[in-house]
């Protein structure tokens, strides 16, 4: 991408941001839906991966619905940009985004993390999960997101801004394990996204998803076996009207898991996607379809 297509798309974001932030809640909602559409419709950025993703997911689904799933999902995409430009804008809008969270099952979580003890979170791009990472930076809890960048730096720059301002403490993807083992142990939760696909070389495992193979992530495991903590599987439910539930469920400790270090990690990983697969199956059009899961074996 050039300097210039870069600069320009950093811009018209930036603009959005503020846009948004002047609107109210429901003419920011009402604009983001719209350029989700547009996207669907007339840019049609990886409009084909996510309707071949979810043919194979669903393949009960008829193409009327696969459609319908696929749309809904840009529209969401473009309504939680909106949102998530609110939560971390001026004082007012922010106040006003934040009236709309919920969270569930916070008492292992508390527990768990009581007196500046860390834990581990697990959560997937389901939802509108910046947004509500957000929220609970704002509330005071610790949290260390371990995170790609973008490749477009000036959205890049927009969105760690935005995230750090927030107060997440953001990690750059390929910290190793040690660190994030210090941030734990040094009182952080440290988020860990696994939706994504991780190949070989960079540690994942072929583990099933929807019913076909899908490199993951091991880390969340290994790092769990590393620290004795318990990891939080976390997901967000984000059904417009500016409302947003987050959903803690139980924890998971390494030592339920029978074996050694490399079994208990392998069932782990192994119970983090059929976690996932559960909630995806609850709203598949809040999931990235977008990226592909599957690429490695065909998909």
């Amino acid at each position: 991408m050039s300097v210039g297509v870069e600069l320009m798309a950093s811009w018209l974001v930036r603009l959005f941001g503020r846009v948004a932030c002047a609107l109210s809640a429901r003419g920011a909602e009402r604009l983001g839906w719209f350029l989700g559409l547009v996207w669907f419709h007339v840019l049609r950025v990886r409009r084909a991966t996510v309707v071949r993703q979810l043919r194979a997911a669903f393949p009960g689904w008829a193409g009327r619905r696969v459609r319908r799933v696929a749309r809904a999902l840009y529209g969401n995409l473009g309504r939680w940009a909106a949102e998530f430009a609110r939560v971390t804008g001026p004082e007012r809008v922010r106040v006003e985004a934040l009236a709309g969270v919920e969270v569930e099952g916070l008492g292992g979580y508390e527990a768990a993390t009581a007196g500046g003890r860390g834990a581990i979170v697990v959560t997937a791009h389901l939802g509108n999960w910046d947004l509500a990472a957000c929220s609970q930076a704002f509330a005071g809890r610790r949290l260390a997101v371990l995170s790609r960048r973008l490749s477009n730096r000036g959205l890049d720059r927009y969105w760690m801004e935005r995230r750090r301002a927030a107060g997440l403490e953001i990690v750059e993807e390929g910290a190793s394990v040690v660190r994030l083992a210090e941030l734990v142990r040094g009182g952080w939760t440290v988020v860990l996204m696994v939706d994504q696909a991780t190949p070989p070389e960079r540690g994942g495992v072929r583990v099933p998803f929807f019913g076909r193979e899908a490199w993951t992530t091991r880390l969340p495991g290994v790092l769990a076996v590393r620290t004795g903590v318990p990891f939080f599987p976390v997901f967000v439910d984000s059904p417009g009207g500016g409302r947003h539930r987050i959903r803690v469920e139980s924890p998971l400790r390494a030592e339920v898991i029978a074996g050694g270090p490399g079994e208990r990690v392998l069932g782990l990983t192994r119970r983090i996607n059929e976690w996932l697969e559960g909630r995806v199956r609850e709203r598949p059009e809040q999931w990235l379809w977008l990226h592909r899961r599957w690429k490695e074996f065909g998909g």
